[in-house]
C-alpha cells in the first residue's frame, strides 16, 4: 500500500466519530480474518464441479529437500558421510530387500496401468 493511500485513510479514519471507529474497527479485524481463512483453506483441496477433489494451486510445485525436512521434523544430513549406511537393519536379509523392491515394483506398474485406465 502506498504511503498516499495510508494517509488518505488516516484522513478518512480522523473525520469519523467515535461510535464509527469501533464500526471500522471490527470491520477490518473481520477482513483480516477473512483474509486468513482463505489463505488457510486455498491450500487444501477443495471439490470440483463434479465433486471430485481439486488440488490446491500448489499441488505441483515440488518442495526443496530442506522443506520437506521441516515439514517431517526430521535434520537435513550434512555430508554425505552421514548418509552411508542408514537404513541398513531395515531388511533382515539381501533377499528380504530384493522382494521389498519387486513389491513396488508391482505396486508402480499397477498404478501407471490405472492412471492410463482411467
Amino acid at each position: 500500500m502506498s504511503l498516499k493511500m495510508k494517509q488518505q485513510i488516516l484522513d478518512e479514519l480522523d473525520e469519523l466519530p467515535e461510535d464509527g471507529m469501533h464500526e471500522v474497527l471490527a470491520l477490518v479485524q473481520r477482513l483480516l480474518e477473512e483474509r486468513k481463512h482463505k489463505a488457510e483453506t486455498s491450500r487444501l483441496p477443495t471439490r470440483n464441479v463434479r465433486g471430485a477433489i481439486a488440488a490446491p494451486t500448489d499441488f505441483w510445485r515440488e518442495p526443496r529437500l530442506e522443506e520437506r525436512a521441516a515439514e517431517q521434523g526430521v535434520r537435513m544430513p550434512q555430508s554425505l558421510d552421514q548418509l552411508v549406511g542408514q537404513g541398513h537393519d531395515l531388511w533382515g536379509s539381501d533377499e528380504d530387500f530384493r522382494t521389498f523392491l519387486d513389491e513396488a515394483r508391482h505396486i508402480g506398474e499397477s498404478a501407471k496401468e490405472r492412471t492410463r485406465d482411467a
